[in-house]
């Protein structure tokens, strides 16, 4: 396990806030010159926060310049509510109050892995 996902793992006094509810792969799109494009980015989701990488940071070695930096990241902390687009496999996930009525949508690779990052993310926004 990379030093990356074992800080998550690691428990904590207090609470469970780093415990990993689910892991892998989805589809953030960034904008480009009047279009989207989806970057495929490896996503660790927590009590507290949803982090991305660009890939799986316990795949690879954390040594010099391949070290797999956390290129970004949602807050948790604030209720929010997950939903699911199935027709084009779209989550997004909402903060009404928190994140200035923010809104941040992923893409799955598949209907299966569009309910269970549903299910995850409910489940860690509910706690």
């Amino acid at each position: 396990m990379s030093a990356s996902l074992a800080a998550f793992e690691r428990p904590r006094l207090g609470g469970a806030s780093n415990t990993v509810f689910k892991s892998g792969p989805l589809f953030i799109s960034s904008k480009g010159l009047g279009w989207k494009s989806w970057k495929k980015r490896w996503f660790i989701l927590t009590r507290t926060s949803l982090v991305f990488f660009k890939n799986d940071p316990s795949s690879f070695p954390q040594r010099g310049k391949d070290v797999n930096l956390t290129l970004g990241g949602i807050d948790l902390n604030n209720y929010g509510s997950v939903v699911a687009r199935e027709d084009k496999k779209l989550l997004t996930v909402l903060f009404p109050d928190g994140h200035d009525g923010r809104a941040f949508t992923l893409k799955a690779e598949t209907v299966e892995d569009l309910y269970e990052w549903k299910a995850a993310l409910e489940q860690a926004l509910a706690q």
